[in-house]
């Protein structure tokens, strides 16, 4: 996978990226962190929907934010691990 810079890299100049790829990762970024809450406010339309209580449904919500905060804590360490050549 390439990345497009607005410029090429000279010497001693450190390389930027395209405005239109900063606005498309900070929409991913945002669509992201909005899924974590998506579910909340139809708790009871997919308790009705799946013929569970409101709070094992709730479980759903819990556990999306809980796997999202254990990505973040194991996850995100491995990158400080690898070194990448540019």
């Amino acid at each position: 996978m390439s990345t497009t810079l607005a410029s090429p890299a000279r010497a001693g100049t450190a390389p930027t990226m395209a405005r239109s790829l900063i606005l498309r990762f900070a929409f991913s970024c945002g669509a992201i962190a909005a899924n974590l809450y998506y579910a909340q406010p139809i708790i009871s339309l997919i308790a009705a929907d799946l013929h569970m209580s409101e709070g094992t449904a709730s479980l759903i919500v819990s556990l999306t934010q809980i796997g999202y905060a254990a990505g973040l804590f194991f996850l995100v360490p491995l990158g400080d691990l690898v070194e990448t050549s540019g």
